[in-house]
């Protein structure tokens, strides 16, 4: 039960670092960085102190649930929230473009890669042997 006090607590500072963090962007009028890299900043931050800290709080944030019920959805609904009108419709064509021919383009690289890996040997089945 500990842990997960832990694991909240830190949770809890996370998020208001990064309501602070927002409306001081925000209020200041900063453009040379937007929320969402602010947020990835702070999550590689606290990733890391996680990581090192290797105690109990460390385990409360390992369940996926966490992440994709209570962390996942706030930033979806800011990134829908934020978002303009006008600017998404006046670009529609190359979100669309991006979306498919980058979708096209990770697959086949993906499977290009996939295949070189397989070949060189250095795929192992769970007995350890190497999968052709």
């Amino acid at each position: 039960m500990e842990d997960l006090a832990v694991g909240l607590a830190f949770l809890v500072i996370a998020l208001i670092c990064y309501s602070v963090s927002g409306e001081a962007i925000q209020h200041h009028k900063i453009r040379f960085i937007h929320e969402s890299g602010v947020a990835i900043i702070m999550g590689f931050i606290f990733g890391v102190i996680l990581k090192a800290s290797k105690g109990s709080a460390s385990l409360a944030f390992n369940d996926k649930h966490l992440f994709f019920y209570f962390l996942l959805p706030p930033i979806i609904f800011s990134g829908g929230y934020n978002l303009k009108r006008r600017r998404f419709f006046r670009n529609f064509g190359w979100i669309v473009l991006y979306g498919v021919f980058g979708t096209i383009l990770v697959f086949i690289f993906t499977a290009l890669l996939t295949d070189v890996v397989s070949e060189a040997g250095w795929i192992v089945n769970l007995e350890g042997e190497t999968v052709n």
